[in-house]
């Protein structure tokens, strides 16, 4: 266990967790099938120096990952290019 009056705050991963502010995570599994967002929009911000790119991956070999766009639209660069419904946007 951590020295708490040196290393400062120390949590139990035991039951529900809530936390504040900045933290650094360096391996994260989440088990979970449902992560919500709570405070509205949301911001997913991959913060690298040069090119990157995000992958939606289902991993096991055998299945495929599908993203589901459930309401609103899909945008690129603030442009509308997908609606929910299906159509192109031009």
């Amino acid at each position: 266990m951590p020295d708490i009056l040196t290393n400062g705050t120390f949590a139990l991963l035991e039951g529900a967790q809530t936390f504040s502010g900045a933290k650094t995570f360096s391996d994260l599994t989440i088990s979970d099938t449902n992560i919500p967002f709570t405070n509205g929009s949301s911001t997913l911000d991959i913060q690298q120096a040069g090119t990157s790119e995000l992958t939606i991956l289902n991993s096991n070999g055998s299945n495929i990952a599908n993203l589901n766009l459930s309401d609103g639209s899909l945008l690129t660069n603030g442009t509308s290019r997908l609606t929910n419904a299906g159509a192109l946007d031009t």
